[in-house]
């Protein structure tokens, strides 16, 4: 890919000195151009659309910095490195993205970007639980009960099912 590619930390550092509110999408644009730039990912259109999402990441908008965070973990569209998906998720996460909190506290669970760590995945699981994510409620809701909670959550989207899961999201994020 010939475009560069912009950390997360110069995210935030532009966001909090860089950022003009005059010059700001409106939140139409941004759902428009989110909704286009996973209709790219997901034809594998991955250099117009990772450029658009790296944009709409600039703008802070969490669902796309999953899905950057996703390319990353996947090698769909980006180099394969999962250090650098634990990054993105982070980002969105901390916005109160439910779906990169999950996504973050599996990571911590299952070693892959992140070193193990019980504590930060059971942090990240009650967070993404309590902002509504089904997968995290299901695995918290197992836990209590005593069974083995791996068995009751789908870990990542499989199959064909994978392009309908992140295209749900787009409708839903687009409109906050």
């Amino acid at each position: 890919m010939s475009s560069v590619w912009l950390a997360p930390l110069e995210i935030a550092a532009f966001r909090f000195f860089g950022r003009r509110r005059a010059g700001q999408p409106s939140a139409k644009k941004i759902a428009k151009t989110y909704k286009r730039a996973l209709r790219g990912f997901h034809k594998g259109r991955y250099e117009k659309a990772i450029r658009r999402l790296q944009w709409l990441a600039l703008w802070g908008h969490p669902g796309a910095q999953h899905t950057i965070g996703y390319a990353y973990l996947t090698g769909a569209g980006l180099p394969r490195d999962p250090v650098a998906a634990v990054d993105w998720f982070f980002v969105a996460a901390a916005a109160g993205f439910a779906e990169s909190q999950f996504a973050l506290a599996l990571s911590y669970e299952q070693d892959e970007g992140a070193p193990r760590n019980e504590g930060r995945f059971l942090e990240w699981i009650k967070k993404a639980a309590a902002n509504g994510h089904a997968g995290a409620a299901r695995y918290l809701d197992a836990a209590e009960l005593g069974c083995d909670p791996t068995l009751y959550v789908e870990t990542r989207p499989q199959g064909p099912y994978w392009r309908d899961y992140f295209l749900s999201d787009a409708t839903a994020i687009g409109s906050k």
